[in-house]
């Protein structure tokens, strides 16, 4: 096993488990058929954002929003599974995955994603579950194999003063959703997926404050044109799968001295969405083999992560003794 290496995490904790900067370059990622149009947010909603009533300023919305989305992907919305599509654009190349997700849900944390992509002449892999215990991230490409892991129970040890607690947060739409809340100035607005599905529209601009400590983290002072800065997710706005994410796209600014749009870098569907009866526990389990023995423990990393965040909020009381 092999010691939690804080750089490793650096550019890929803004977008989780998909890893769009990283993994992109050699590996994963989404095909888009459907783009969100927007509108200012408007008195007729189809749905209230969840959990709106604490302040009226929309960035404060917009982070509830986020919340209530995370909760009702691990709460109290339906266990569901859906099938996913991905286009990632980097250096000129574009690299399209396709996939499927299952999700738990009251709070048993337990979720699966795959996604798979040829490469040339190889086939990249990506796979993550998790059992509300451990959370395996396996990622192929021909031969080349990476397995991280992240004892969640020990996730328990940070006090949690409201909110889903952090063990429900790795791995999955979970955590990319919670990524984008704390690493993103966030904005909602009302919008329309291709005037068939009412959404919630989230739009992000990565903050300063972390940009700046991505680049101090890998030693650089010019932004890499794969660091997304620019965000928008749709969330289901009513039905039976409300708040449950149906798009994302990542876009990066536009080459250093450059004019005109952001670059749109990586598309992500969340589609044929159904709802299934509690999953069995062994669905989740990842079986270990004697190549997969030389793992990430990246444990630690999540801790100080989530420490350091719950640190900003207002009553809290560090970890538990």
């Amino acid at each position: 096993m092999t010691k939690p290496n804080p750089a490793r995490i650096n550019f890929t904790t803004l977008f989780a488990v998909l890893a769009l900067a990283a993994v992109a370059v050699y590996c994963l990622p989404i095909a888009l058929s459907q783009a969100p149009s927007e509108s200012g947010p408007t008195s007729k909603s189809p749905t209230e954002p969840a959990e709106s009533g604490v302040s009226s300023s929309n960035a404060t919305k917009a982070w509830q929003t986020l919340n209530g989305a995370i909760r009702q992907l691990v709460d109290t919305g339906p266990a569901f599974e859906a099938k996913l599509r991905q286009v990632t654009r980097v250096d000129g190349q574009e690299v399209r995955a396709v996939g499927r997700y299952i999700q738990s849900s009251g709070l048993r944390g337990l979720m699966r994603m795959e996604l798979q992509s040829p490469i040339g002449n190889q086939t990249s892999r990506f796979e993550q579950t998790c059992d509300g215990r451990l959370t395996w991230t396996r990622e192929q490409v021909g031969e080349e194999v990476r397995i991280r892991r992240v004892d969640v129970g020990r996730l328990d040890e940070i006090a949690f003063t409201s909110g889903v607690s952090a063990r429900f947060k790795v791995g999955g739409l979970p955590e990319l959703l919670d990524s984008i809340a704390w690493d993103y100035d966030l904005q909602l607005v009302r919008g329309v997926l291709k005037e068939t599905q009412n959404v919630w529209i989230i739009r992000g601009t990565l903050k300063e404050s972390r940009l700046q400590s991505l680049l101090d983290e890998n030693e650089q002072t010019i932004v890499p044109p794969e660091l997304p800065t620019k965000v928008r997710v749709a969330l289901a706005a009513d039905g039976p799968f409300r708040l449950i994410p149906v798009r994302m796209e990542f876009s990066s600014e536009p080459p250093e001295g450059g004019s005109g749009p952001a670059r749109l870098i990586s598309e992500l569907d969340i589609y044929e969405i159904k709802a299934i009866d509690p999953p069995k526990e062994e669905l989740f389990r990842y079986s270990t083999t004697e190549d997969d023995a030389h793992f990430t423990n990246e444990t630690q990393i999540y801790l100080d992560r989530f420490q350091t965040r719950m640190a900003t909020l207002p009553g809290f009381s560090g970890m538990r003794r």
